[in-house]
């Protein structure tokens, strides 16, 4: 089942490489996407840094910092 947030997701704007991109589609977007960090910042309604990556690491190497743990929450 894919992510019901995709089409909100800032992440394709984000990653100019779309080998990379399509990586974090197939791992996160298309299926799984409960483990994405974005995704669960969103279902809780907190505000997803524009730099975060779906494994909570960031894309921005000079904003080096740990990866976020967030709680997982169920929807719906």
């Amino acid at each position: 089942m894919p992510c019901p947030q995709a089409k909100r997701c800032t992440l394709h704007a984000q990653l100019g490489a779309r080998s990379a991109l399509t990586v974090w589609q197939t791992l996160f977007c298309e299926s799984g996407f409960d483990r994405c960090i974005r995704y669960r910042l969103t279902a809780i309604g907190a505000v997803v840094p524009a730099d975060l990556l779906p494994d909570g690491r960031t894309h921005m190497p000079q904003a080096a910092r740990p990866p976020l743990e967030v709680p997982l929450h169920k929807v719906g």
